[in-house]
C-alpha cells in the first residue's frame, strides 16, 4: 500500500508539472495583465477547458468501505474534463450554448446544450450520466464484538436524466413553455432493517439487531410539462399541466439468522410498481386598488397506481416458495401474488390579499382550502409460521387475504401577518396562522384460512375513525437597528398541533387489538422557540455575526381508556458563531463555530423489567468549527487554506438489549491548495486535503486517515 500511495503520489507532481509546462509554453507572456484579487473580474461565459486529476492515499489500517460511503473516494485515482464552455459568435442567429462535463472513476458525464434566438425562443437540451456506489461499510455489534462487513464488494448504480425544453416568447408579457424528461436508475445498494439477527425457538428469547439487504432493480420515470405565463407589471396570470409516469420494479434480499446455521435463510421481497400522475394548475394576481392587490391559485392532482410482488423465505436469494422449507423459523411471514391498486384525488383552492398603503404598516392575509379523497384494495396469499396454541407446535400456513381503505379529509387553514416600520431604527413583525383538518378513514381487513384446514372468511380489522387536526402558529420578531455598526434580531415563535382520534366501529385482530392508531384517541405536540442573532462590525476589517435558539418540544398522549401522558420531551439549545476577517485587500478569512445541546427524554425509559433499556433517553449533542482562508501571495499565485472539525459523544451501548444509539465521532479535515495565475486565459489549481475520523462507536473499525491530491488546469479559449 505504501509502494502503491508513493507511485500515486509521484503519478501526481509528474502530471502538475506537464499542466504547468504546457500553460508557460502557451502563454510565453506570462505576468503581463494578469488576474488577481486586485483586479477586476474577468467576463463571465468565457469560453474554456478545465482537466483535473486526483488520487488518494489510504493506509492498511483505513477501512475503505467507511471512507467510500464517507467521503466518496475510491482508492483509485480519477479524473477527466471537469468542465468544456463553448459558445459561438454572439452577433450570430442563433446563439449557442454548450456546457460539459465527463469524470472517469466513478463516471460522471453531463453535456447541457442552449440554443437562443433574438430573445424570443429557446431551446435546451440536457443530458447527465453518473455513477453511484454503495460499498457497505458495516456494523459493530457491541455485545459479542463483532464487526459485520455488509458486502465487502462496491455495489453500482447507473444513473440517467434527459430533459428537453422550448419556450417561446411571443411579447414582452406572454411566455409558452413545453418540457419533456427522462430519468432512469439501475443497479444495485444496501440497505439495513430493524429485525432479528437470530430467531428464537418456542421456548428460546429473540434477538433484535440490524440485518443487512441488498436491494436490486430498475426505476424509469417520465415526466411532460405545459407551461403559460403572462405578467403586465403587478398583474399575472398562468396556468400549468403536469403528467408523470413511473415505474419501478425491485427486489430486496435479507439473509436472517446469520448466527444460528440452523436457522440461517434468505428473504426475498419482490415489488413492480406502476403510477400515472396528472396535474393541473392555475393563478391570477391583480391590482386591485393603488394599495392593494390579491392572488388566486386552484390546483388538481390525481395518482393512479398499481403493485404486484412476493416475499419468499428459501435457503438461497433464488428459491421458491416452498411451505415445508426446513430452515423456516417462527414468525417468518411472507406472500405471494400481491396484487394492489392505489388512487389519490387532491383540490387546492388558495387565496391571497396584499394590502400596502402609503404609510408604515403592511398588512398580509390568505386562506386555503384542500380536500383529499384516497382508496386502496390488495389481495394476496398470506404465508405464516406460527404456533398452535393448543399444542404449542410449530404450524404452517396459507390464507386468502383481502384488505380495503378509504379516506376523505378537508383541510381549512389560513394567516395574517403585520409589518411596521415607523420607527427608523426597528421594525415589527407578527404572524398568526390556524389550520383544522377532519376526515374519515374506513379500513377493513379479512383473512380466509387455506391451510392446514379451510375455513371460512374472518374479520381481522373493521374500523371507521374520524378524525381531528388542529394546528396554531403563532410568530413575532423585531429587527433593531441602533447604527450602522450593529444591529440585532429577536424572534419568537409557538407551534401547537392536536390530534383527536374516534372510532365508530371496531373490530381488531385479537393478536394485535392495539393497531395504530386504534390505541391513540388524543395527542398534543407544542413546541416553543426563542432566537436572536446580532451582527457586530468590530472594526472595518472584521464582522462578527452571533445566533442562539432555545427550543423545546412536547408530546401529550392519551391512550384508549388511559390517563393523559407526557410521552416526548425534546430540549434543545443552539449556538452560532462566525467571523469574517479582512485586514488586507489581499487577505480573507472566515471562521465559524457551532455547538447543539439536545436531548429527548420519555417517560418510557423508566419501564422496569422486561422493558428496562430497551428505550432510553436520546442525547444528539455535537459541536463543530470551521476556518477558511484565501490569500493572495503574489501576482500569479493564490493560497486557499480550509480546516473542519467535528465531534459528537452520544453513543449508548444498550446491544444487550437492542440495537446501540447514537455516535461516539471524531472528524477532521484539512485542505491546502494553491493557484496559479499565469495569464488571464490559464488557471491551474494544485490541492491536498487530509481527511480523518475516529469512530469509537464501532470499536475503530470505521476509523481511516485519508490523503487527497488534485490538480487541475483551466484553459479560456
Amino acid at each position: 500500500m505504501k509502494n502503491s500511495m508513493m507511485k500515486n503520489v509521484r503519478m501526481t507532481s509528474l502530471i502538475c508539472l506537464v499542466f504547468l509546462g504546457t500553460s508557460l509554453m502557451a502563454d510565453p507572456g506570462m505576468g503581463v495583465e494578469l488576474y488577481t484579487s486586485d483586479t477586476e473580474t474577468p467576463e463571465p461565459n468565457i469560453s474554456s477547458i478545465e482537466v483535473s486529476y486526483a488520487v488518494p492515499s489510504m493506509g492498511m489500517d483505513d477501512n475503505q468501505a467507511a471512507v467510500a460511503s464517507a467521503l466518496g473516494l475510491i482508492d483509485k485515482g480519477h479524473g477527466g474534463i471537469e468542465r468544456l464552455y463553448w459558445e459561438n459568435d454572439p452577433d450570430a442567429d442563433w446563439r449557442i450554448f454548450l456546457d460539459s462535463r465527463f469524470i472517469a472513476q466513478p463516471d460522471d458525464f453531463s453535456v447541457s446544450l442552449e440554443a437562443t434566438k433574438s430573445d424570443e425562443k429557446y431551446l435546451t437540451i440536457e443530458f447527465k450520466y453518473w455513477q453511484s456506489y454503495d460499498h457497505g461499510a458495516g456494523i459493530y455489534y457491541p455485545d459479542r464484538d463483532a464487526y459485520f462487513v455488509l458486502n465487502p464488494e462496491a455495489l453500482l448504480q447507473e444513473i440517467k436524466r434527459f430533459k428537453i425544453g422550448y419556450q417561446f416568447l411571443p411579447s414582452d408579457t406572454s411566455s409558452w413553455k413545453l418540457e419533456y424528461s427522462l430519468f432512469h436508475r439501475k443497479g444495485q445498494s444496501l440497505s439495513t432493517r430493524f429485525g432479528d439477527d437470530y430467531q428464537y425457538r418456542v421456548t428460546g428469547v429473540k434477538s433484535r439487531g440490524i440485518v443487512p439487504a441488498l436491494n436490486a432493480g430498475e426505476e424509469e420515470v417520465h415526466t411532460v410539462d405545459f407551461e403559460y405565463k403572462n405578467q403586465d407589471e403587478v398583474d399575472r396570470k398562468g396556468f400549468r399541466v403536469h403528467f408523470q409516469r413511473r415505474e419501478s420494479d425491485r427486489s430486496r434480499v435479507a439473509q436472517r439468522g446469520v448466527s444460528d446455521p440452523s436457522a440461517t435463510r434468505y428473504q426475498r421481497q419482490d415489488e413492480v410498481n406502476k403510477d400515472d400522475l396528472y396535474g393541473f394548475s392555475a393563478f391570477k394576481r391583480k391590482q386591485l386598488t393603488d394599495s392593494m392587490y390579491g392572488s388566486l391559485g386552484v390546483a388538481f392532482t390525481r395518482l393512479d397506481g398499481d403493485i404486484t410482488g412476493n416475499r419468499v423465505f428459501g435457503a438461497d436469494p433464488e428459491a421458491s416458495y416452498n411451505i415445508d422449507f426446513a430452515a423456516s423459523q417462527l414468525d417468518d411471514r411472507g406472500y405471494l401474488d400481491l396484487d394492489g391498486d392505489r388512487m389519490v384525488k387532491q383540490w387546492i383552492v388558495n387565496g391571497n390579499v396584499v394590502y400596502d398603503p402609503e404609510g408604515n404598516s403592511r398588512w398580509m392575509a390568505g386562506a386555503r382550502y384542500e380536500r383529499m379523497e384516497s382508496s386502496l384494495f390488495s389481495s394476496y396469499l398470506d404465508t405464516w409460521n406460527t404456533v398452535d396454541f393448543q399444542d404449542f407446535s410449530q404450524q404452517r400456513q396459507e390464507a386468502d387475504m383481502l384488505a380495503l381503505s378509504k379516506k376523505e379529509a378537508n383541510d381549512l387553514s389560513g394567516f395574517v401577518e403585520w409589518r411596521y416600520k415607523g420607527y427608523s431604527k426597528a421594525q415589527f413583525y407578527s404572524r398568526f396562522e390556524a389550520g383544522k383538518q377532519d376526515g374519515d378513514l374506513d379500513e377493513s381487513w379479512s383473512r380466509e384460512e387455506l391451510k392446514p384446514e379451510s375455513g371460512s372468511s374472518v374479520s381481522l380489522l373493521d374500523r371507521a375513525t374520524g378524525f381531528d387536526r388542529e394546528r396554531l402558529f403563532w410568530e413575532t420578531g423585531v429587527n433593531y437597528y441602533p447604527s450602522t455598526w450593529f444591529r440585532v434580531s429577536l424572534q419568537g415563535y409557538l407551534k401547537s398541533r392536536k390530534n383527536e382520534y374516534d372510532y365508530s366501529s371496531l373490530i381488531l385482530d385479537p393478536a394485535d387489538w392495539t393497531a395504530y392508531p386504534g390505541f391513540i384517541e388524543e395527542q398534543e405536540f407544542t413546541t416553543e422557540d426563542l432566537n436572536a442573532r446580532g451582527h457586530w462590525k468590530i472594526a472595518a476589517w472584521l464582522k462578527s455575526v452571533s445566533r442562539v435558539d432555545f427550543q423545546n418540544t412536547t408530546i401529550d398522549s392519551t391512550g384508549r381508556g388511559l390517563d393523559t401522558i407526557e410521552s416526548a420531551d425534546r430540549e434543545r439549545v443552539v449556538f452560532n458563531q462566525s467571523l469574517v476577517f479582512t485586514p488586507h485587500p489581499r487577505f480573507f478569512m472566515n471562521a465559524s463555530y457551532q455547538l447543539v445541546d439536545d436531548l429527548t427524554e420519555t417517560g418510557a425509559s423508566e419501564l422496569k423489567n422486561p422493558f428496562d433499556g430497551i428505550i432510553t433517553n436520546i442525547p444528539n449533542d455535537y459541536w463543530q468549527i470551521d476556518f477558511n482562508v484565501f490569500y493572495v501571495l503574489t501576482k500569479t499565485i493564490d493560497l486557499q487554506l480550509g480546516y473542519h472539525y467535528l465531534e459528537m459523544s452520544n453513543y449508548l451501548d444498550t446491544s444487550p438489549k437492542t440495537v446501540p444509539y447514537g455516535s461516539d465521532i471524531e472528524q477532521e479535515h484539512a485542505s491546502l491548495n494553491f493557484i496559479f495565475h499565469f495569464s488571464e486565459s490559464t488557471v491551474a489549481r494544485l490541492g491536498f486535503a487530509y481527511y480523518e475520523q475516529t469512530d469509537m462507536s464501532a470499536n475503530g473499525n470505521q476509523d481511516y486517515s485519508v490523503h487527497l491530491i488534485k490538480t487541475s488546469l483551466q484553459r479560456k479559449f
